[in-house]
């Protein structure tokens, strides 16, 4: 057996947040990134047991998963062109807020924030007029749904069309401009490509629009609508009711152990077969210390120096979950190529911010998907790649070519690895492929933006089909994505 272990300081345990199988989200607290790397540690472990022998043993630094994750919050550039100014108003001063939030005077909103400090309702309201596009609303049967378009333009033009006030918003001014144009700048505090970023009376306008239709179904009905049209969101529900939610049961992402529900595995590994149930530990470190005592296996090769080198990824993921995966295979030693739009649909912050650290060691290739030229660059890189990194939804897969069946032509070893916000032992993705199956799942969950819930559904999903192994292929990936 390798000696894989997985550590975390000893320190209060995070506070997990839902888990489930509807809505999709990213993952950002220390617990859900140590999460993250333990299981990308893990699985390349032993892929390094298969070449070499032997295991190695791994720490996942809860400390070490949050400094990352807030380092990717909290990174700001200088010396950009103004247009490209990618900080928004939440994470700037006061007198930056106010200057971004034309239309409001600072002592109303002064006013408005010493109300929602002690009235949940005020808050829910002010929340939705300062971000609607990333805040809850009440439906007509008292429960809650979040929408999702924080950052992205299609998103958020997609909302306003499909809820059908597309014209209503134009006609209060707010544009649809491309903010990485230098024109574009005179709206960029009413523009639908920054949607976080607008003046008070714009988001005000865009928050009664979003009320008043989100009072007309349920909130399941608007759940299952809006992720048929490809609007990612969420029912909202609380802390206990998610406990008891038949599917989370179901699914194991609570488990009852020694006779108390707590969250279930957070990591799994889907060939290895059924999982036996929880039980409660008796002795833990009696079981670390038979663990290290036990004599390693006799090496069959050499070890590399990383885990991963020789392996070709090709990444297709963006915001934070995704390319912090691609991230981490890079630093386990394989090579990792971005491949991303030249016009992004997420707005400078994403792009301009957040990517300077979740891109470290990587490769960019920037292209077109639409142009023929750019699908034949796409599939030469996949052809050349071990694992093929995405983040997006199923109906971008298909016309990405990204898909299962679509992978299984182009190359049937390639390994697509899908982080989404569902995870769960006994949720599968219901591949088709005839090609051999790994799927990884790592279970976690977030706050929702609710102050008293929680959003339904927010772990970390992983899709891994085919067979992997050492093909050191990064030399030829170069040339075969060069156009």
């Amino acid at each position: 057996m390798p000696r894989v272990t997985c550590r975390q300081p000893m320190q209060p345990a995070s506070h997990v947040r839902g888990g489930g199988h509807r809505s999709r989200g990213r993952t950002r607290d220390a617990g859900h990134t140590a999460r993250r790397g333990a299981a990308n540690a893990c699985a390349a472990a032993l892929l390094d047991r298969l070449r070499c022998g032997q295991g190695r043993e791994i720490h996942a630094s809860r400390i070490a998963g949050g400094l990352s994750a807030i380092g990717a919050l909290c990174l700001k550039q200088r010396g950009l062109p103004p247009h490209l100014d990618p900080v928004p108003a939440i994470y700037k001063s006061e007198a930056d807020i106010l200057a971004k939030r034309r239309g409001i005077e600072p002592s109303e909103l002064d006013a408005y924030k010493q109300a929602a400090i002690s009235d949940p309702a005020k808050q829910a309201w002010l929340f939705q007029r300062l971000y609607p596009f990333m805040a809850p609303y009440k439906c007509s049967d008292g429960e809650w749904i979040l929408p999702m378009a924080t950052f992205n333009r299609r998103l958020a033009t997609g909302y306003c069309a499909y809820l059908g006030f597309a014209d209503d918003v134009s006609a209060f001014g707010i544009v649809d401009r491309d903010p990485y144009d230098p024109a574009s700048a005179p709206f960029d505090d009413r523009n639908l490509a920054l949607p976080i970023g607008f003046n008070f009376p714009s988001s005000c306008k865009v928050a009664e629009l979003f009320e008043a239709k989100f009072l007309e179904k349920t909130a399941l009905e608007w759940e299952a609508e809006l992720e048929a049209a490809g609007l990612p969101c969420a029912v909202i529900q609380t802390w206990e009711a998610w406990m008891r939610d038949p599917d989370a049961r179901a699914a194991r992402i609570f488990a009852e152990v020694g006779g108390e529900v707590q969250l279930g595995r957070a990591a799994w590994v889907k060939s290895a077969g059924e999982y036996p149930d929880l039980q409660p530990m008796v002795d833990g470190a009696a079981a670390v210390a038979r663990d290290r005592a036990a004599p390693p296996p006799a090496a069959t090769a050499p070890p590399r120096q990383r885990p991963l080198e020789g392996y070709v990824i090709c990444d297709f993921a963006n915001v934070i979950a995704g390319p912090a995966c691609g991230r981490m295979l890079a630093e386990l030693g394989a090579t990792v190529y971005k491949l991303g739009p030249g016009v992004p649909q997420h707005g400078p912050m994403v792009m301009m911010v957040w990517q300077a650290e979740l891109h470290q060691g990587k490769h960019s290739i920037i292209l077109d998907a639409k142009k023929v030229e750019a699908r034949e660059v796409i599939q030469r890189a996949i052809k050349a790649a071990d694992v093929v990194l995405v983040n997006k939804m199923d109906n971008q897969l298909v016309s990405l070519g990204l898909n299962r069946e679509a992978l299984d032509v182009a190359n049937r070893k390639a390994i697509p690895r899908q982080p989404q916000a569902t995870a769960a032992p006994r949720l599968h993705l219901g591949c088709t492929s005839a090609a051999p199956r790994l799927h990884l799942g790592c279970n976690s969950g977030r706050r929702s933006c609710c102050s008293s819930n929680r959003t339904k559904g927010s772990g970390t999903r992983a899709r891994a089909t085919g067979t992997g192994g050492p093909l050191s292929r990064a030399a030829r990936v170069a040339a075969a994505a060069a156009p």
